[in-house]
């Protein structure tokens, strides 16, 4: 399996990796914390991440797998969140 170990911004993959086909991975935000695991593609391709502690995964971070010659891409998930108002101002 292969580990991924570095984060790119999309502007900074690497020339020799621009060419490779390209996957996503939709994270939600407790999933996009982990810097170590196994992961999954949206496609379904298994790899993992050994990335420095305390790494987040945002929307537009690439992983480039070169086993794989796959450049993938982090989706944030939507999720529901609660929205907390005063009912005056203080």
């Amino acid at each position: 399996m292969t580990v991924v170990e570095r984060i790119y911004r999309e502007r900074d993959v690497p020339e020799w990796a621009r060419g490779y086909t390209r996957d996503t991975i939709t994270l939600g935000w407790e999933d996009r914390t982990h810097a170590h695991g196994r992961r999954r593609t949206d496609a379904g391709l298994e790899f993992g991440t050994s990335l420095p502690r305390g790494t987040v995964l945002h929307a537009g971070d690439c992983l480039v797998l070169d086993g794989e010659r796959l450049v993938v891409s982090v989706i944030e998930r939507a999720e529901p969140v609660f929205v907390v108002e005063p009912r005056s101002a203080p």
